[in-house]
């Protein structure tokens, strides 16, 4: 069985919402005030890139990043 990082319970049929929700957490406040995940934020958790790249896909898709939040 494949390991699972940040325990996403990866292996789990509608775990959805857990997953939006751990990725929420990476948000961090930023220096134009707002409060929103950029790709440094992601990259700062060591994950392999894939992984990385695939959380940071998610918030994008979620519009948690600058270009998408307000």
């Amino acid at each position: 069985q494949l390991a699972c990082p940040l325990d996403l319970g990866c292996h789990s049929v509608g775990k959805t919402k857990e997953l939006i929700a751990k990725v929420s957490e990476i948000r961090s406040e930023h220096e134009d005030g707002r409060s929103y995940v950029s790709w440094d934020d992601v990259t700062a958790l060591s994950l392999p890139p894939t992984f990385q790249r695939f959380l940071y896909n998610v918030a994008i898709a979620e519009q948690m990043t600058a270009s998408s939040s307000s």
